[in-house]
């Protein structure tokens, strides 16, 4: 079974980043910086998010918007789709609550790129995380209840990854190269 990171992490890999780094106006290592910085703090949003009472419904109801064909997974061959409209239509407040701006400034402050580039990136990255959401809940059945401790395993994983050299995507790049796939 495949966990939220490892999902999301096989959506990043090929030109998703060079394509996050364009849509966003800043160059591919940048981008890295703050895919690094901004995955584990959407995961911890989400986590904290999804802890309150009702939000854990909320969000897993959410990720069936992002599922199957039509959804993000679908679309992620041409991130394009995905900036142009779904990434905006108030996904951020519903899946992260009150943290979306101090997720915004941590991740402008940590890579020196600004609020508005970070704005973007996170935009780009949320449905994403919810297109991994909806893939998990459909293989494994993951339930409402199971979501927080599901999004807190992930952000660990996610900190952990980003802390090495090249971050997340470096491992990413370092297992296909290797022929391993990404790490569980």
């Amino acid at each position: 079974m495949s966990g939220i990171l490892d999902i999301v992490q096989q959506q990043l890999s090929g030109g998703a980043l060079q394509q996050i780094a364009q849509h966003a106006g800043i160059d591919p290592n940048q981008a890295q910086r703050a895919v690094n910085v901004a995955l584990p703090q959407i995961l911890g949003g989400m986590a904290q998010h999804a802890a309150q009472p009702g939000n854990a419904e909320a969000i897993h109801a959410k990720a069936d918007q992002f599922s199957g064909a039509g959804g993000i997974l679908g679309n992620l061959g041409n991130l394009g789709n995905i900036f142009g409209g779904q990434a905006e239509g108030g996904i951020l407040g519903s899946i992260l609550g009150s943290r979306q701006a101090d997720i915004q400034n941590t991740v402008a402050k940590s890579t020196g790129i600004d609020a508005a580039k970070a704005a973007q990136i996170i935009q780009m990255l949320a449905p994403i995380v919810m297109g991994a959401l909806a893939q998990k809940k459909n293989q494994d059945g993951m339930a409402p209840q199971q979501l927080p401790g599901e999004l807190q395993q992930a952000q660990q994983q996610a900190q952990q990854q980003s802390s090495r050299p090249g971050g997340i995507l470096g491992s990413i790049m370092g297992d296909i190269m290797s022929g391993e796939g990404p790490r569980a």
